[in-house]
């Protein structure tokens, strides 16, 4: 129900790349609260986001700017239809949220094997290695729009007695392809978190 972590990230979209520390936390089907400062030797938050089901709210602190958005505003950011749901799994790095129609397995030739599944026109798939049952890859293609989101996971270490997935590659890929490294560490769950966020009378408004 709560989680909260520390992340190295490196990102890139188009020719502009940047990297930058975030802490993050979470109520499980609520609530990703995120506070994200530059990476110069010296902790200086330079954007603060709320997000919820149905809405985001960020803190630009270096231009005091604060933008209240509805949560379609996460697919101007990254050219994908990006909701809380798919995001929150994203951050927790389980399955992504899909409804059943025609689900089957298929072996791979390097071993373990894939879920997939489909939902009017996209193709969701599970890559699942058969040691640990530990999820590699999550994959959903939409071939109508020609766009496609990845999420590969790596170096798992237990978190609470469960296999973590410390690490994540995300890939959003549409007439642009926005990536993001990002590296988990101070993983806390279950524990009750707050999440602060005002807005100065000095921020500029924008809707």
């Amino acid at each position: 129900r709560w989680f909260g972590a520390k992340a190295k990230v490196a990102a890139g979209f188009g020719n502009q790349q940047q990297s930058f520390g975030a802490d993050i936390r979470l109520k499980s089907d609520s609530l990703i609260w995120m506070s994200v400062y530059a990476t110069i030797g010296i902790k200086i938050e330079v954007a603060r986001a709320l997000i919820t089901p149905d809405s985001v709210k960020v803190l630009d602190k270096f231009n005091k700017r604060y933008y209240a958005k509805g949560i379609g505003y996460l697919e101007s950011v990254v050219g994908y239809p990006l909701d809380f749901s798919t995001l929150q799994q994203i951050v927790l790095g389980t399955k992504l949220p899909v409804k059943a129609n025609r689900p089957e397995i298929e072996k791979q030739p390097e071993g373990g094997f894939c879920l997939k599944d489909r939902s009017d026109n996209l193709k969701f798939m599970v890559y699942i290695e058969p040691q640990n049952y530990t999820i590699t890859r999550l994959m959903v293609v939409d071939s109508v729009n020609q766009r496609h989101l990845g999420v590969d996971l790596s170096n798992y270490q237990p978190v609470g007695n469960k296999p973590f997935a410390h690490k994540r590659l995300v890939r959003f890929s549409s007439a642009e392809v926005y990536e993001a490294d990002i590296e988990l560490s101070k993983i806390k769950v279950n524990e009750p978190m707050d999440f602060p966020f005002s807005v100065s009378d000095r921020y500029e408004v924008i809707h």
